[in-house]
């Protein structure tokens, strides 16, 4: 299985699973991103890696 990975430029993502594994998804979450840039989907595994501007102080 390929690790799926998203980059994002916000510090707070969703995820539903879509187009992961069987394609039937997940219920809809919403999940912090770290002090480390990175949040993975408990349900899916995806991975997030934020990728900000350096002046966001959020």
């Amino acid at each position: 299985m390929t690790e799926d990975i998203r980059y994002v430029d916000t510090k707070v993502v969703n995820c539903d699973g879509n187009g992961v594994g069987d394609g039937l998804g997940h219920p809809n979450v919403y999940l912090n991103v770290g002090k480390d840039g990175k949040v993975e989907c408990p349900y899916c595994s995806r991975r997030f890696i934020y990728e900000g501007t350096g002046d966001d102080h959020h």
